[in-house]
Order: structure tokens, then sequence, then C-alpha cells
């Protein structure tokens, strides 16, 4: 016969929580903008902040961490900063391997506008 499906039954009594990561990619070089973006000052703190502080705060977020360059790589003192790559995928390699999480959510750190519900 062939194998029978899975129900709700089957599944086990404690299921795992998923955990999940967000990376804050800052390792751009602001060549067209003339600096690095991440670092720009909006309301008294530097772009990346504002991203790195919404998902910090999520309770469903278990780790968050930047990514950046050589170049600005100090400027993200009092949280976790990971070296990224020469490209965007190089950095979300990087991002990839500097956690063991489930889920890795990618943000781009010249994107302040995020808020915790989305």
């Amino acid at each position: 016969p062939p194998p029978r499906a899975a129900s709700p039954a089957d599944a086990p009594s404690e299921l795992r929580r998923v955990t999940v990561a967000a990376a804050i990619l800052c390792g751009g070089s602001g060549v067209r903008f003339g600096r690095d973006k991440a670092l720009v000052t909006l309301r008294g703190r530097p772009l990346w902040r504002a991203s790195h502080s919404v998902f910090d705060a999520h309770p469903a977020v278990d780790e968050t961490f930047v990514v950046g360059s050589a170049e600005n790589l100090g400027a993200f003192g009092g949280v976790r900063a990971v070296l990224g790559g020469a490209t965007r995928s190089d950095s979300v390699r990087a991002a990839l391997a500097a956690t063991t999480t489930d889920v890795l959510l990618v943000h781009d750190g010249a994107r302040p506008f995020v808020d915790g519900p989305t």
C-alpha cells in the first residue's frame, strides 16, 4: 500500500520553535551617494541604527547583527558586526556563515523606515 499521509496527530507533542536572525547589510561603498549611506545620520542617529533597533526589539528575532565593510566595521559600536564581502551577495554569504538560525532576514541598512509590525 502507498505510505499514509501525515496528520496533525502524527506531529510531535512539542514542536521546535524556528529561530530567526536579522542581518543589516551596511557594506556598500556609497559611490553614487558620495559617502557611506548607512552612516548618515537621521534624527540624530545613523541610518543603520534605526533598522537594527527595530529588528533587535522584535520578539520573533533571536539575534540581530550588522554586516559591514573593512572600511566601516569599526563604526558599529555596541552591536555585533560581521565583515561582509566585495559584493552584496558576498555579504549575504558572510551573514549566512555568521548565524546558525533557521531563518535569516536580510535588510538594507540604508533603508531605515522598517517598523515592527512589518
